[in-house]
């Protein structure tokens, strides 16, 4: 038996009882495997079938930057060959990890550009977040990404003044996928960060007529029961990436077989292992990974997740400098409890390469 839990909150996800049953199905290893396209193949209209998904583990990158709080490019390729080397398959770039809007839009332009140019030079499928509640600004990022090649973008809801209907949304997301014309566009839908909670299967519904390019959901809610009945919309035909990493079992068990997240910048060995696990319909150490992904979620938000999860990436040489106001860095001394506590949980171990 599975327990999903949103660490987050300490609920359990909307719509599933506490004693919730998750069968491990086996799914052909084939299933995980990133496909080379180009733009003209990678990209989904309304007529495709979507003949190739993303499956396997996306990771969530922090937005490096030098001790004095600039914009450090130079770090990504460092960031990129680390993600190689440990089974990761794709980016996606400037999103909640990726501190997208404490940056600037000058920032944002040229981090997805650099990532647009190393990317494929580690087998990287690379994903630009361009949302944020400037439409102007929006469909700027999302052209400026097209023209950097990128594999995909995504944009979340406006917080600031919010969509109050699916209709709104819809159009305001279509406003910044257009630009793009080529590249697919995927929905982040985040509502812990935008408060935005409208359901997202009238919002699949409505965006696959509207928007042409629409490929998908980033899904980061605890709502199991909406995140399958997303997965299963017009028989599986569009991608969901999970976006809960202590709850990636709960989102293969709907039929999730791709995902984005932060401790996957340094955790993807343990995850790997759990979704081959799954694959193989071995509930048991599936159970068991998910349980370690947990155990080390919480010591990390005991540090400051944001913060906590940044320093993590220097343990591996792999230094992405502070966090940006209103977050705060981790001291010196601070790390070094970080590190003396993953140690005594035995993470280095688990993450081994």
């Amino acid at each position: 038996m599975f327990v999903i839990r949103n660490l987050a909150t300490d609920e359990y996800p909307v719509g599933v009882a506490s004693d919730v049953r998750i069968e491990c199905v086996p799914i052909p290893a084939s299933s995980y495997a990133m496909h080379s396209e180009n733009v003209s193949q990678k990209f989904l209209t309304n007529e495709s079938t979507m003949s190739s998904k993303i499956r396997g583990l996306i990771a969530a990158p922090h937005t490096p930057f030098t001790s004095d709080g600039n914009l450090n490019l130079d770090m990504v390729d460092k960031q990129a060959a680390h993600f190689e080397r440990t089974g990761v398959v794709g980016v996606f770039v400037g999103g909640t990890t990726g501190e997208s809007l404490s940056l600037s839009h000058t920032e944002r332009i040229q981090l997805i550009e650099r990532w647009g140019a190393i990317g494929r030079n580690h087998n990287l499928r690379v994903i630009a977040h361009v949302g944020g509640n400037a439409v102007p600004e929006a469909r700027e990022l999302a052209k400026k990404s097209e023209d950097a090649n990128v594999d995909g973008i995504a944009a979340m809801a406006p917080c600031f003044f919010r969509s109050a209907s699916v209709a709104n949304l819809v159009e305001f997301t279509r406003l910044i996928a257009e630009p793009a014309g080529s590249t697919p566009f995927y929905f982040y839908h985040i509502p812990s960060m935008t408060h935005v909670e409208l359901p997202m299967v009238p919002y699949m519904e409505t965006a696959s007529k509207q928007i042409p390019t629409f490929a998908g959901l980033k899904f980061t809610h605890s709502d199991l029961c909406e995140e399958l009945e997303c997965a299963s919309f017009e028989g599986g035909k569009y991608d969901v990436l999970h976006g809960f990493d202590e709850t990636l079992v709960g989102g293969m068990a709907v039929g999730v077989r791709a995902a984005v997240g932060s401790t996957y910048n340094y955790a993807a060995p343990l995850y790997n292992t759990l979704m081959k696990a799954v694959e193989n319909g071995d509930a048991e150490t599936a159970r068991s990974l998910q349980q370690k992904s947990a155990a080390m979620v919480r010591v990390i938000q005991r540090h400051g997740f944001m913060a906590g999860s940044k320093a993590i990436m220097s343990f591996f040489g792999v230094d992405c400098g502070p966090v940006r106001r209103p977050l705060e860095s981790l001291l010196p001394a601070g790390i070094d409890a970080l590190r003396a506590d993953l140690e005594t949980l035995g993470f280095f171990d688990w993450v081994a390469v």
